[in-house]
Order: C-alpha cells, then sequence, then structure tokens
C-alpha cells in the first residue's frame, strides 16, 4: 500500500468532523468518502490540503525521524503511535474537544468479538463498541485491528 492510500485510510474518518466544521463542503466530502469506499486516495496535495492539521503533526514526526514526511514509515509511526499523544497533550485543535470526543478520536489496536455483516463489534480498556468495518472485509473474530472514530482501519 503506497503512503497516500495509508495515510487516507487514517484521516478520512475526520472528513465528518471537518465537515461538521465547515471546513469541507459537502460535495469534497461526498468526493472523498467515495474514494474511501473504493479504495482510492486522492493526490498528496489534496491530502495536505484537506487534512492539514494531521499533516502539521506528521511533519513534526517525520524530522524526528530525519525523513520525508510522505514515507510510509514515518506516517505509520504517527497514526499508530504518536497521534494519540498529540491528543493527550492537547495539541492543536485537540485543547478545544472535550475528553469524551478526544477518547473516539483516538487510534486503538483492538480485538474483533464478534462480525455482522460490515459492522465490528470491538474490545479494548474493558470497553466493547461497534466499528463500520466494510474496509477489513476480511477480519474475523480473534483479529486485531485498529480503530479510528467509527472505523475499523487496518488488520495487524
Amino acid at each position: 500500500m503506497n503512503s497516500e492510500l495509508y495515510f487516507f485510510k487514517y484521516s478520512f474518518p475526520c472528513a465528518q468532523v471537518l465537515l461538521d466544521q465547515k471546513r469541507i463542503d459537502n460535495n469534497a466530502y461526498e468526493k472523498l468518502k467515495e474514494m474511501f469506499f473504493s479504495n482510492k486516495a486522492p493526490s498528496k496535495r489534496v491530502l495536505e490540503e484537506v487534512f492539514s492539521s494531521a499533516f502539521r503533526r506528521i511533519n513534526i514526526v517525520a524530522k524526528q525521524m530525519n525523513k520525508d514526511a510522505w514515507d510510509l514509515g514515518v506516517i505509520k509511526k504517527y497514526f499508530l503511535e504518536e497521534h494519540n499523544k498529540f491528543i493527550d497533550k492537547g495539541e492543536g485543535e485537540y485543547a478545544y474537544f472535550g475528553e469524551d470526543f478526544k477518547n473516539i478520536c483516538k487510534v486503538y489496536i483492538v480485538e474483533v468479538v464478534d462480525k455482522k455483516e460490515d459492522i465490528l463489534s470491538v474490545k479494548y480498556n474493558n470497553t466493547v463498541r461497534k466499528v463500520l468495518g466494510n474496509i477489513v472485509s476480511k477480519a474475523k473474530k480473534g483479529d486485531k485491528v485498529t480503530i479510528h472514530l467509527g472505523f475499523a482501519i487496518e488488520i495487524l
């Protein structure tokens, strides 16, 4: 998987928040949604513009790693290791979000405990919740997957 698609898989769930904040319009949201569910990614330029806050933080991680921001290893490190730390620090717009919303925004490694069509029941930190699992359609009970907002993102 290329870095654009990997970044987009983790970033798209935030598009609804951007729409709610009027940082993107409905037309842009629908285009992103269509690409997301078709396993396609927008250009780097579009991704950097739409998800500018995430990309600003990725640039910080890239600088620490002495690598290009679009390096796949940088993007993986950001989402799997650093993303939640930025949230916990209240960096950027996270300073204005309540704790419940911050917790939903975090990326978690979870266990699939049930699957009904495209809905996965997942367990982590003594919490069981349902997430959309259609981009990890091969996930099955017992698998470890990552989740971000209401979406299962990748099978580990």
